[in-house]
């Protein structure tokens, strides 16, 4: 019987299920420090360029795919299985975190530009994804 459970053990560290949350939650971490990054940048470049305020949605929306992508990538190159799958986990994980934080503001954000963020946000999570585990994979040729 221990064999058994020794066996399902040493199957689940090989496919790396173990190891998946924590991948996903450094990955999430990652994301959130670049989204914040990113929307510095912009709102630097916005306050020194003096754009119209509405110009703000696509700059947040852009900063926030490539937020996506960048978590994205760190999970791909973390866990190294499953890219396209993580990444678009990872771009869900960011859009659920963004909404969860205008529901906390009191912005109701659930229109046609939820939308639009969720879709830029998992094209960005899925390319990141896939080249996170593309790099992952390269690097393990290597060696």
């Amino acid at each position: 019987m221990s064999e058994m459970k020794k066996s399902a053990a040493a199957r689940k560290k090989k496919t790396g299920l173990g190891r998946l949350p924590a991948c996903i939650l450094a990955a999430t971490v990652a994301g959130v420090v670049f989204l914040i990054l990113f929307l510095s940048i912009a709102g630097a470049v916005v306050a020194a360029v003096s754009l119209p305020l509405f110009t703000l949605i696509p700059i947040s929306t852009v900063a926030a795919a490539l937020a996506a992508f960048a978590g994205a990538v760190v999970l791909g190159w973390t866990y190294g299985e499953k890219g396209l799958l993580c990444g678009a986990c990872e771009g869900l994980i960011l859009f659920l975190l963004l909404i969860l934080a205008s529901v906390v503001s009191g912005t109701h954000e659930f229109g046609q530009l939820a939308f639009l963020k969720l879709a830029a946000l998992l094209c960005g999570g899925t390319i990141g994804g896939y080249l996170g585990l593309a790099q992952k994979e390269k690097m393990r040729r290597r060696h």
